[in-house]
Formats: C-alpha cells, structure tokens, sequence
C-alpha cells in the first residue's frame, strides 16, 4: 500500500547498551497535509 506524496524513511542502526548490542529501527514518515 502506497500513496503518493508520503515519504518512508526507514533507517536501522546498531547500539551498544548495557554491554549489548541491540538493534534500533526508527521510522521517519512525512505526510503532507493540505
């Protein structure tokens, strides 16, 4: 499902944490609204 005009930015980074690694994904979504 796509719409156009919305961005989807998905961006997985790794980090350290409690001498552990885990891995974040964040989700960056820009919808215009006119």
């Amino acid at each position: 499902m796509t719409d156009h005009g919305k961005v989807v930015l998905v961006r997985q980074y790794n980090r350290f944490r409690l001498g552990q690694w885990e891995i974040v994904c964040t989700h960056m979504r820009s919808l215009p609204r006119r």
